[in-house]
């Protein structure tokens, strides 16, 4: 499987600029009539040069966007380098295996800890005890995870299923980017957009209401969310995905998806979350990206993997994640700070891997 983006924006130095010629050059081909962009017909000089004194002002911003889309064209050929050789060879692991890989678990184990230790800024590291308290509940999250998949028959479709390396590495990259508080801040913004959502909708918000709010809210931070795309490596997981243009694509969020139009989302449930609580539901948000994320690969190759059910039986406490995000809204302690944070966490994730291109 190809990996259509090598490096990130931040390590090339100029990746920002070229994101925003990229997008202004989506929005202009997506705005403009065939009657707001001149033709090469009608830009051909005849007696004068078409930039000489008198001629038209259209023709000549035509022949410059065209230069300049052929340019950008040609910058984004070669961005997209295919993977290198290491990483299409096998990673020794099934899909399945990947449910109760130890790197997986302490990829998601270390990133826990990190984000306790940014809801409570007054330690630089966690107290033994908390440690291992997330490292246990941890490994428990995974392994109920892989029972109820594997409680489901899904075993035998996910045993066929080999990884690469890239792959196996992109997995590693998601549950350790939980823990980037700008992904974390694109899923407390899905939160807000929600919060106001049906603050006024009330018991009159629908799915398409709300798709076109959370359109509205996150369409502005499209080159933010771009960059996390390639920063956390996604397109090892969900293949080309990003054209010359993005937008972000809310009917194929989770929360979108599970939305249950017979279900009282407002005034939020309060979150069930206190001591250990907090911790589980952190690691269950975790293990939820995982197969959220590996069902993207299987889709890409063809192969279908039902995850909502399992996931609805996975959670102890039966709360919708929609429902979740709400309560997120008003919270305190830091452990439930920790756990919201990793919430948001995989709302941003959901998002960033919603986003397609569009071709002109």
């Amino acid at each position: 499987m190809l990996r259509w983006f090598s490096g990130s924006d931040e390590d090339s130095g100029s990746g920002s600029g070229s994101e925003e010629r990229e997008h202004f050059l989506w929005q202009f081909w997506r705005s403009s009539s065939p009657r707001e962009v001149p033709s090469v017909k009608s830009c051909t000089p005849r007696r004068r040069p078409v930039l000489s004194r008198g001629a038209p002002k259209a023709c000549a911003a035509g022949l410059v966007l065209m230069g300049i889309t052929v340019f950008t064209a040609i910058s984004l050929a070669q961005k997209q380098t295919p993977q290198s050789d290491l990483d299409k060879q096998s990673a020794g692991m099934t899909a399945k295996d990947l449910l109760k890989s130890p790197r997986i678990v302490a990829a998601a184990s270390g990133a826990f800890q990190r984000v306790m230790v940014q809801a409570n800024w007054l330690h630089q590291s966690l107290p033994k005890e908390r440690s291992q308290m997330v490292a246990k509940s941890t490994q428990q999250a995974f392994e109920q995870l892989r029972s109820e998949v594997l409680r489901r028959q899904l075993g035998q479709e996910l045993d066929s299923f080999s990884l690469t390396r890239g792959q196996l590495d992109a997995f590693l990259s998601v549950q350790t980017h939980m823990s980037d508080m700008a992904i974390q801040e694109i899923g407390a913004n899905v939160a807000k957009a929600l919060e106001e959502y049906f603050s006024v909708e009330g018991e009159g918000a629908g799915k398409e209401g709300m798709r076109l709010y959370l359109l509205r809210a996150l369409q502005p931070r499209i080159l933010e969310i771009r960059r996390l795309w390639r920063k956390v490596d996604l397109g090892a997981l969900h293949g080309p995905g990003l054209g010359w243009g993005v937008s972000v694509d809310p009917a194929k969020l989770y929360l979108v998806q599970t939305f249950d139009p017979f279900r009282r989302y407002w005034p939020p449930e309060p979150l069930p979350c206190s001591g250990n609580a907090c911790v589980a539901r952190g690691s269950f948000n975790q293990a939820r990206v995982l197969l959220l994320q590996l069902q993207a690969l299987l889709q890409t190759f063809g192969m279908r993997l039902e995850v909502a059910n399992s996931l609805e039986s996975f959670d102890a406490y039966k709360m919708p994640f929609l429902s979740e995000l709400l309560a997120c809204r008003n919270i305190t302690g830091d452990m439930a700070a920790a756990s919201c944070a990793l919430s948001y966490a995989s709302a941003g994730l959901d998002v960033i891997s919603s986003i397609r291109g569009a071709r002109p």
